[in-house]
């Protein structure tokens, strides 16, 4: 397992209150915390910039913290990888070393600023579809390495790059962004996902506006 050099100091992440409220009092947290098969879970949006990335390191985080366990938090989306950054941290091999059968031991990143969580990150190239399926039958192995392993996955009404990965998950979250996600976006996402063999394990909305400032809104 590769240590992690620092580029710069990570961007801060959108850690709202309601979303971690949100994730904590889920079906999905709660079935992922439990003794159960759901351990392997993608996450993604309709289209870009709803906040998938966000949502599934938020949700890494607070598995570990609920089971100390070691998480493993993979960048699937090739198109526009956003992990790396978001972390201040370099890509190394990352996923199309994965892809292409290098050991897990060579590829994945620790994040020493957050203990219990490693990383798969990715450089944006978007890799032959042979190799992508190659990745995506490599996925479920992690398990054997980690507790659980949540998988950022692309936009899934803009590549199909999604549903490929997503299949070979135990399950996959759709992320609706708050008063700007149309229900029939939303409809037509979960039908493209179910097409493609992907179980639909539920919904998370982000970017809810809250009525009350942040400071107010953690004190009740």
């Amino acid at each position: 397992m590769i240590g992690l050099s620092r580029q710069a100091p990570p961007a801060p992440l959108d850690w709202s209150v309601a979303l971690r409220n949100q994730l904590q009092q889920s079906r999905l947290f709660a079935d992922m915390t439990a003794d159960s098969d759901v351990r392997r879970v993608g996450v993604c949006a309709c289209h870009a910039g709803a906040g998938a990335t966000t949502v599934a390191y938020n949700l890494a985080v607070m598995l570990h913290e609920r089971s100390g366990e070691p998480v493993v938090l993979v960048e699937g989306n090739l198109r526009r990888p956003a992990l790396a950054r978001l972390r201040g941290i370099g890509t190394g091999p990352g996923f199309a070393a994965f892809a292409r059968g290098e050991d897990v031991a060579g590829v994945v990143l620790r994040d020493a600023s957050q203990p219990g969580i490693s990383l798969l990150p990715a450089t944006a190239e978007a890799l032959p579809l042979p190799v992508l399926r190659a990745a995506a039958e490599r996925l479920p192995g992690l398990g054997q390495h980690f507790r659980h392993v949540v998988v950022d996955l692309p936009p899934v009404l803009d590549y199909p790059d999604a549903a490929l990965l997503g299949a070979v998950l135990d399950g996959v979250v759709v992320v609706v962004e708050a008063e700007t996600t149309r229900w029939q976006v939303a409809r037509e996402a979960a039908k493209r996902l179910e097409a493609g063999g992907v179980k639909l394990l539920g919904a998370v909305l982000n970017k809810k506006p809250h009525v009350i400032p942040d400071w107010l809104y953690r004190l009740l």
